[in-house]
């Protein structure tokens, strides 16, 4: 049950008690309280309201104070501090669909925890462990923080094959058409790293003056990522696609694909290295860049009258 206000036909607001029945599809009228023209005595009708739904009620009310009727003092909110809480039903909701992806397979906890903590609040692997302790309860100390994450390096091909096989059942993924980016990630220092990985470059972030890395994707054409390759930071971006996607071809043993990249993947050395190795491609730009007589070509091409 619960209290309806409806507009009369003398213009009146009537408050009343109704129940609504999803097998009928109705909404049946337990009690009419009155009907008033002033907010004041729509207020009075509400209360009266209330109190009917509390009378009706088999279960103690926990915060009386809302239905203004404090004979009902199960619990007072007024009496009530609280000190923390935990994000449960988020973790419960993201752990969900994790398994729902098929990642669970992994069997690697602390990769599961940080994936949902990357997607609650992004931010460093330390402060991660503090936030999972924090908003879920879940406790890593430092030290195994460190001793497992070497561990998760060594799923990335496992992960990418439940990914593409999850695409394959829920999204009829066939291996025919793929997008491929590239973006980079910069760290809060200005220090390389002894290995030359981290390394000054050319910076999406605006950040050319501190060591970056270069990430590569390959999606879905829902946008599902099925593939991803970290970079040296001052490498071309251009240079990234052919081994990202040759590697992806021969890993799934693909026969027939098409790439699409925009204009800055695809030099003209890159499109004859992929027509090379017998790959498909598909050059993304600003139509406002292309001559008209090349619009007219692929309008007639693609039969687009």
């Amino acid at each position: 049950m619960r209290i309806r206000k409806v507009k009369t036909a003398t213009g009146k607001i009537g408050v009343q008690i109704v129940e609504r029945s999803e097998l009928l599809r109705r909404t049946k009228v337990i009690k009419h309280l009155g009907s008033a023209d002033s907010e004041d005595d729509v207020k009075k009708l509400l209360i009266l309201a209330q109190k009917f739904l509390l009378d009706e009620e088999k279960s103690g009310i926990l915060f009386p104070e809302m239905f203004e009727s404090p004979k009902y003092d199960l619990v007072s909110k007024s009496h009530i501090k609280a000190k923390a809480g935990k994000h449960l039903f988020a973790y419960e909701f993201l752990d969900g669909y994790y398994k729902l992806n098929g990642f669970d397979d992994l069997n690697n906890k602390l990769l599961k925890d940080l994936v949902i903590m990357r997607i609650v609040e992004p931010c460093s692997k330390l402060r991660s462990i503090s936030l999972l302790d924090k908003y879920f309860g879940i406790l890593y100390p430092k030290n195994s923080l460190y001793l497992k994450l070497p561990l998760i390096n060594n799923l990335k091909t496992e992960a990418e094959k439940i990914a593409v096989n999850y695409t394959r059942k829920n999204l009829s993924f066939d291996f025919t058409l793929v997008f491929f980016d590239v973006t980079t990630l910069y760290f809060e220092t200005f220090k390389e790293d002894k290995d030359n990985f981290r390394k000054p470059g050319f910076s999406k972030d605006g950040k050319s003056q501190q060591p970056q890395i270069l990430v590569s994707l390959v999606v879905t054409k829902e946008g599902y990522p099925i593939a991803a390759d970290i970079f040296e930071g001052n490498k071309f971006e251009g240079h990234t696609m052919i081994p990202v996607i040759e590697n992806f071809k021969n890993l799934h043993s693909i026969t027939n694909l098409t790439v699409v990249a925009d204009a800055g993947m695809l030099s003209e050395k890159n499109t004859k290295e992929l027509s090379k190795r017998n790959l498909n491609y598909i050059v993304g730009a600003r139509l406002s860049n292309i001559p008209l007589k090349t619009i007219k070509e692929m309008s007639e091409t693609l039969d687009l009258s």
